[in-house]
């Protein structure tokens, strides 16, 4: 029997309006998006991954803090986040 993966889902603001934030357990980065794109999120988890439990849970700071410091104006706070998605190398 297969388990779903059960990654969280933070939600978090930010100056284009509230953001969705997907990491799993490592606090990679698995999906982010705007939260009136959050049916569109599911979809995609959905096609990439197969069926996942999202849990509602604070984002980790780490990444709440680059977030913030890249629409604060710092375009490399992002650079040094863990990132594990699928898709192309041009979607990657």
């Amino acid at each position: 029997m297969t388990t779903n993966p059960s990654w969280n889902l933070s939600r978090l603001p930010s100056p284009l309006g509230q953001m969705l934030l997907v990491t799993d357990a490592r606090h990679a980065i698995r999906a982010l998006d705007f939260a009136d794109h959050e049916s569109h999120l599911q979809r995609a988890l959905r096609e990439q991954y197969g069926q996942v439990d999202l849990v509602g849970a604070p984002a980790p700071p780490a990444i709440a803090d680059a977030l913030a410091r890249y629409f604060a104006g710092d375009r490399q706070a992002l650079d040094a986040l863990p990132v594990a998605t699928r898709g192309t190398p041009l979607q990657e």
